[in-house]
């Protein structure tokens, strides 16, 4: 609605009445937020020309203060009288505003920002063009950078690693909808007043170089990478501190260059100085081509674990970094000690209480847990479900119709317990083991809920049996897929979607299951009525493997 209204009524800039600003600004809240903001480590650079008076209309938007400039432009506090809320005002310089290419960038960066809706991402609520300046109307957070968060106070490990990894999902959700951050570093990381408290208040922002397929060449050319910013004696600040070999070579970047940024910031938040040295450009290239980096001179307590994933992400060759940012995160998440101290507490309390019963209850809470989740299985698979199929078959005066069910029943437990072994190995291999990624803990869940939907879809059709189905059932149940392919799934297969459009697919995919196992059970033609289904839920969305898997069950 705010767009509507934005673009029926006409381009505007002019100055209000200073009493009404004053008003407007009380109205948008505390005033020192801005003050705070421009604390916490942004630059100005020389844009005075961009100052706008408090109180100048902007389309709807009221200027409250100025609170931080960059090289495409300037930010501003401002208020949006229609929604009665206080946003962060983005406005492309004025000497930029007749380049194209610079009206471009700001133009990217609002629709890469737009296109992620996450609570580590800065949400952008508006853009539009007022009098040939572009604008772009973003949440405005109350806080500052992580550049500016470190410098208040000191920091332990564990604070910074939990503040760096909320922002690594930030990572992981833009590179979930195909983008690439190419910029990632403390100044373009807000952490809101709350965050030590809740650390989903870490929001990354200024995707202003996500974009596709430009070369680094082209944009020191076009200056939007100023390699000397803030950079000091004995130190290399700016952009380039953070950037990966590859982009120091010349080439775009894809979600592994983020990990590198990632990590080298992580890396700076943990110990103190960043991992590569050079006092110039070419001095610090050299350094993060080469892959060399520099031991902490303070390591702060910092667990080798912690220390050794960060060192991996900075690798040079791409290819021997973490394979993913989402992989990288369940690294640093993963504790191996947690476990064994609760051990130690457990046959402590053992040990008081006098005997050894008490610490199994608390030696493996892990595996507790894992074992919880896979009791999903029992709303599928339970002793009041077998005693109703086993009536219904009986019910039908088909010869030997009970025998046939008193061999099937076994070799569906059977296949019951399997699929509750490889749901707990796959959740332990994760949470306990931490032998595996989250993306790929994902996979062997999506494979393994594939699996229960189809003999759930199985037996819902053992529930209603007819003589075919009768005779046919040990095919039936035979043909109920081996859990073990979901030990090691093809990732290919189980691809992580858009959360707009993962309850399509999760219908598709229990289409697909239901015509699978309808087809076990003999009845193709609701079988095909059933992929019919799986392929109209799909739509236009282009998931080549599981319609390809549809096509074949068709």
């Amino acid at each position: 609605m705010a767009r509507m209204v934005h673009s029926r009524r006409p381009a505007r800039m002019s100055l209000v009445d200073p009493k009404l600003a004053d008003e407007v600004t009380l109205m948008a809240g505390d005033s020192d937020a801005g003050e705070r903001a421009a604390a916490s480590g942004r630059s100005a650079n020389g844009l005075d020309d961009d100052d706008l008076p408090r109180g100048t209309v902007l389309s709807r938007y009221v200027i409250l203060q100025r609170i931080g400039a960059g090289g495409m432009g300037v930010v501003y506090a401002a208020y949006d009288p229609q929604l009665d809320r206080r946003v962060a005002l983005k406005l492309l310089s004025s000497a930029r505003s007749v380049d194209t290419r610079g009206r471009s960038r700001m133009l990217r960066e609002a629709q890469s920002m737009a296109r992620l809706t996450h609570p580590n991402v800065v949400a952008v609520h508006d853009i539009g063009v007022v009098e040939g300046r572009t604008f772009i109307a973003m949440e405005y957070v109350e806080g500052c950078t992580i550049k500016a968060w470190l410098r208040a106070a000191p920091r332990t490990w564990r604070a910074v690693l939990r503040v760096y990894v909320a922002a690594g999902r930030g990572l992981v959700a833009a590179h979930a909808v195909g983008l690439v951050h190419r910029d990632f570093k403390p100044d373009n990381v807000m952490i809101a007043d709350d965050a030590d408290a809740l650390a989903s208040r870490v929001l990354v922002t200024d995707f202003g170089l996500a974009r596709e397929h430009e070369s680094l060449d082209g944009m020191l050319r076009s200056g939007e990478i100023d390699i000397a910013e803030g950079s000091r004696t004995g130190t290399f600040a700016g952009t380039p501190a953070y950037m990966a070999p590859e982009q120091f070579a010349g080439a775009g970047g894809d979600p592994r260059s983020d990990q590198f940024s990632f990590c080298v910031a992580l890396y700076e938040g943990l110990f103190g100085e960043r991992p590569f040295a050079g006092d110039n450009y070419a001095a610090l290239a050299d350094s993060v081509m080469s892959g060399r980096t520099a031991p902490p001179s303070r390591t702060s307590g910092v667990p080798w674990r912690i220390r050794n994933a960060v060192l991996r992400g900075l690798r040079a060759d791409p290819a021997q970094r973490h394979a993913s940012m989402a992989e990288l995160l369940a690294v640093l998440e993963h504790d191996p000690y947690r476990v064994h101290k609760i051990a130690g507490v457990a046959i402590g309390l053992a040990v008081m209480f006098g005997g050894a019963t008490l610490s199994p209850l608390l030696f493996d809470p892990e595996r507790r847990r894992c074992e919880h989740g896979a009791a999903a299985i029992d709303e599928v698979w339970n002793d009041a479900r077998s005693e109703t199929i086993a009536a219904a078959f009986a019910a039908t005066d088909v010869p030997l119709a009970d025998q046939r069910w008193g061999l099937a029943a076994p070799e569906l437990a059977a296949h019951v317990d399997a699929w509750r072994a490889m749901y707990v190995d796959a959740c332990l291999a994760t949470h306990a083991r931490g032998e595996q990624s989250g993306e790929r803990l994902d996979a062997r869940m999506r494979c393994l809920q594939d699996d229960r939907a189809r003999m759930d879809a199985l037996l819902g059709e053992l529930e209603a049996p007819d003589a075919e189905l009768i005779d046919r059932v040990s095919r039936a149940v035979a043909g109920l897929p081996d859990v073990e392919d979901c030990r090691d799934p093809d990732l290919r297969a189980f691809v992580a979607v858009d959360p707009d459009d993962e309850e399509r697919v999760a219908r598709a995919r229990l289409a697909l299951a239901t015509a699978k196992a309808r087809n076990d059970a003999g009845r193709y033609a609701v079988g095909v009525a059933s992929t019919d289904e799986a392929f109209a839920e799909l739509g236009e969305l282009e998931l080549p493997w599981l319609r390809a898997d549809i096509g074949v069950t068709r």
